[in-house]
């Protein structure tokens, strides 16, 4: 009997170690996911900084040699022409860079290369001629757009795979991030402009990218070797898309096109404000880069409350409520004769890009996992990518094609224009997601009987 009870003691002893020792792994890896997805954070925060840094002063620089008219239309040009590249950097890192070379790789070279087109955007300047700045800037404004792409997808891949129960939240976050990089940029860009001159802006940030690649290289590597997926025990057995081609289902589409949309929100004032705002407002690069922080600080707070909503509310809801509030702040801008109500305006885009975008994430992948799908980096990549290009190509729309359509058909009337546009679609998948929950609740009532 005392051999019993000693041997059950051992037992209960063995247990408890094992117990202790499975919770303190779990408290680690927990801390090792988090300082993974602080660092991505950081790493998006940076990203959104390049993307927005010269809107608030580069029109003034174009104007030393070009009427204001013309000079708008080349400011389009040069802020808009990063998307496409973007989306091109996106679509290689989805479909062949995350196949061949960890993510970690991809990150730290993304961030080596942004953050010497960075640098060098700081020389531009110094050009002589107005052939020789713009073809410079148009060259390096290229690179930036495929190294943000490169980035935005891995990175964007690396963090939803860390808590992979709860994709909102996180998606909520990383755009927050992003989010802020934007609403930093164009203050952070046109008040030291204002201070110490074209060069200083991008000097200061490719000192911060120089930073967070340093970050990157010396960190992510503690937690490259972990298990981030908790659906499968390797990311080997995972089972995820081949092609991109292999997710769109009518959903997809559909909410790709929303992300289209839902970045007009935010690439448009990015493209436009700045000439309406210094002509008809009296505004300077430092005073229009506050007005856009309005809109990208909305976005900011709004996406990690919209990311937590989206456990207790459907998605598609969030996602027509997000344009909805978009299309008010068109039709704000539309009649933003003054600066009270261009702030206005700005504050629904920004809080409409904050609602519609982490709930579209969320569509997204509860669609690839009734497809048969496990939320793995590979399926993050290809979700990515369909978000990636409809978001790039409505940004795109909004900045580089924003400038040239105010400068031929006025600036109030293309935001009535896009308010239409906008308005319809959410109407559109409105009724789309009542008829898809009126059927599933049938086909459900029908199994029942």
């Amino acid at each position: 009997m005392n051999d019993d009870g000693n041997i059950q003691k051992v037992e209960e002893r063995t247990t408890l170690l094992a117990s202790a020792e499975a919770s303190t792994t779990s408290q680690v890896t927990s801390k090792r996911r988090l300082l993974l997805l602080a660092i991505i954070c950081f790493v998006r925060l940076a990203m959104g900084m390049s993307y927005s840094l010269p809107t608030a002063f580069y029109a003034h620089e174009t104007y030393r040699w070009k009427p204001r008219d013309e000079g708008s239309l080349y400011n389009g040009i040069l802020t808009g022409c990063a998307s496409p590249f973007l989306v091109v950097g996106g679509i290689f890192t989805g479909q062949v860079a995350i196949h061949h070379r960890s993510s970690k790789f991809i990150v730290c070279w993304a961030l080596f290369m942004l953050s010497g087109s960075t640098l060098m955007f700081g020389f531009v300047s110094r050009m002589t001629e107005f052939v020789e700045f713009f073809t410079f800037s148009l060259l390096l404004r290229m690179t930036t757009g495929f190294a943000m792409g490169t980035l935005d997808l891995a990175s964007f891949a690396i963090g939803i795979s860390t808590f992979p129960s709860r994709t909102g939240l996180v998606a909520g976050f990383l755009e927050l991030t992003w989010g802020a990089g934007m609403a930093i940029g164009a203050p952070f860009g046109g008040l030291l402009r204002d201070y110490g001159g074209f060069s200083l802006p991008f000097f200061a940030l490719a000192a911060i990218q120089a930073i967070e690649f340093i970050t990157a290289a010396m960190f992510v590597r503690s937690v490259d070797n972990d298990n981030l997926n908790e659906n499968t025990a390797t990311g080997n057995s995972a089972n995820y898309p081949n092609s991109v081609l292999n997710i769109l289902n009518f959903w997809v589409v559909l909410t790709a096109i929303s992300g289209y949309l839902t970045l007009l929100f935010l690439g448009f004032p990015q493209g436009a404000l700045a000439p309406f705002a210094e002509s008809h407002l009296g505004l300077k690069p430092g005073g229009i880069g506050l007005v856009l922080l309005v809109s990208s600080g909305c976005y900011v707070i709004i996406s990690p409350i919209t990311g937590k909503v989206t456990e207790w509310i459907e998605a598609r809801w969030l996602v027509v409520v997000g344009l909805v509030t978009g299309t008010g702040g068109f039709l704000l801008m539309g009649y933003g004769d003054k600066l009270a109500i261009q702030i206005a305006a700005q504050a629904l885009l920004g809080t409409g890009s904050g609602i519609a975008l982490p709930a579209s994430y969320v569509v997204y992948l509860e669609q690839t996992k009734q497809m048969g799908y496990d939320i793995c980096e590979e399926t993050n990549s290809a979700v990515y990518v369909v978000a990636l290009v409809a978001q790039a190509s409505g940004e795109a729309t909004g900045s580089a094609g924003g400038g040239p359509l105010a400068a031929l058909f006025g600036f109030l009337d293309v935001c009535i224009a896009f308010a239409v546009l906008t308005g319809s679609f959410s109407f559109v998948y409105f009724i789309a997601t009542i008829v898809d929950n009126i059927r599933k609740r049938r086909s459900i009532s029908s199994v029942k009987k």
